[in-house]
């Protein structure tokens, strides 16, 4: 699967998400909790909408936007393991194709959190207690916060010398 498209595909499912809860919520709402679970920060609806979808829209340019970067600025800014072996003329294309590729699994996975987070926002705002669902929150923090790490090591062992360079 085409993860350029995931990419996409999971920008639109966040804005049809959203679209869907928007008439639901009150017009002022709960948009931050604490530590506790309760609300500490109002805002209004369109506000806290035009926050979400404005962060979900620079997310996705953003990754969408750095593959086509990489391959137009000088490869010495380009920080990657073995630089010099994987910019090479001969592997160049296959070397961003393939970084370009990681970039749109990491932003459709940074995505889909956003997606997250605003749900556990609109659950909380449609309880009569307002009570954040904290226990789901760090759920999906901690499978965040391992994907990257997990992606990271992975980029990283991707990109270290073959053994043909030996």
């Amino acid at each position: 699967m085409n993860a350029r498209r995931v990419l996409i595909g999971v920008f639109i499912l966040g804005v049809v998400h959203s679209i869907y809860y928007f008439p639901q919520l009150p017009r002022h709402m709960a948009s931050h909790f604490n530590a506790l679970g309760g609300p500490d920060s109002w805002s209004s609806r369109l506000a806290f909408y035009a926050t979400y979808l404005g962060g979900l829209a620079f997310t996705t340019i953003m990754f969408l936007a750095i593959p086509y970067f990489l391959r137009r600025v000088p490869h010495k800014w380009v920080n990657l393991p073995n630089r010099d072996y994987w910019l090479a003329p001969s592997r160049v294309d296959e070397s961003l194709a393939r970084f370009g590729t990681a970039l749109y699994r990491f932003g459709a996975v940074t995505n889909a959190f956003m997606i997250f987070a605003f749900q556990c926002t609109v659950i909380a705002n449609l309880r009569p207690s307002l009570a954040f669902p904290n226990e789901v929150m760090v759920g999906g923090v901690v499978f965040y916060f391992a994907f990257t790490a997990i992606w990271v090591v992975t980029l990283l062992l991707s990109f270290r010398k073959t053994h043909s360079q030996a």
